[in-house]
């Protein structure tokens, strides 16, 4: 598994998953499903890193009920709000 560090068949050692977060290509995260969006939230702790973004540039008073949450649970459009999540663990 890529999450283990095994990469297109090479085992590329343990790779932290701020790492990994950037290795992701642009053009496959706009086409990926959503669920694999979904694994990708979840194997790779973007709503960590979405929080801890959220600390350091201090918008927990702004969205005080996002900062508050453990995990994120989308209604609506979900794969746009998998792939923002994604974008800002990326930023981040």
């Amino acid at each position: 598994s890529w999450v283990g560090g095994k990469i297109g068949g090479t085992d590329c050692g343990w790779v932290p998953n701020r790492h990994l977060l950037l290795c992701l290509h642009g053009e496959r995260l706009a086409a990926a499903s959503e669920a694999t969006l979904r694994m990708i939230v979840r194997d790779l702790d973007c709503t960590k890193y979405v929080l801890q973004a959220m600390k350091e540039w201090k918008l927990e008073a702004k969205y005080m009920n996002l900062s508050s949450c453990k995990s994120f649970f989308f209604e609506s459009n979900k794969a746009r709000c998998y792939k923002c999540e994604i974008f800002v663990a990326r930023a981040f």
